[in-house]
């Protein structure tokens, strides 16, 4: 009975990593065609974001994808409350950090209708933004990384998650939030 169970646990997990996969992907198909609608994109986002910890690993192999769109407003990771209209490339592989730090840092999102169109944001509440400006900078300077970067970005948030693998999501969330982030230690930081 012991190896029964032990073996529906498994098979359930492999099933659950190749719904990530597959939500990881059909995410990146709809950051591709990215245009003003932001709905097919979030609800991937969110797919994956309520998975929680089982999707850390599966997004940190994509953070180095350099497959980019141009957004002619707003970031579309950025809080339009706290930011001035720009033209912004973004990468996938930040988004897939970002939806990392979305796990970490947001225990509940609100409970907003996010069928709906809104435009070019990736939420309507500020308060479910996890960073500001939704772009992945240096220490020293506002500018935002080069797609060559993201390989080493992609290597920060590796070494921290092989150090915290094996904790649960709530001990996660509480160092996160006294600053063991996966890009603490780096030349990189959130904006």
């Amino acid at each position: 009975m012991k190896a029964f169970i032990f073996t529906l646990m498994i098979s359930l997990l492999i099933v659950q990593q190749d719904t990530v996969k597959y939500d990881i992907q059909n995410m990146k198909n709809e950051f591709i065609k990215l245009t003003n609608n932001m709905v097919p994109m979030r609800q991937y986002v969110l797919k994956i974001y309520k998975k929680g910890e089982i999707s850390i690993d599966e997004l940190i192999e994509h953070i180095s994808d350099t497959t980019s769109c141009k957004v002619n407003y707003y970031s579309i990771l950025m809080n339009s409350y706290l930011s001035e209209l720009r033209t912004a490339t973004i990468y996938f592989g930040e988004v897939c950090a970002y939806v990392i730090d979305m796990i970490l840092f947001k225990e509940i999102l609100s409970n907003r209708n996010y069928n709906v169109d809104y435009s070019y944001q990736l939420f309507e509440e500020y308060d479910d933004y996890v960073h500001a400006q939704g772009y992945i900078g240096y220490i020293n300077s506002i500018k935002s990384i080069d797609k060559h970067e993201l390989i080493n970005v992609q290597e920060s948030y590796r070494k921290w998650w092989k150090i915290n693998h094996k904790k649960n999501l709530k001990e996660i969330r509480k160092e996160s939030r006294k600053g063991n982030v996966p890009l603490a230690g780096s030349i990189y930081r959130w904006y």
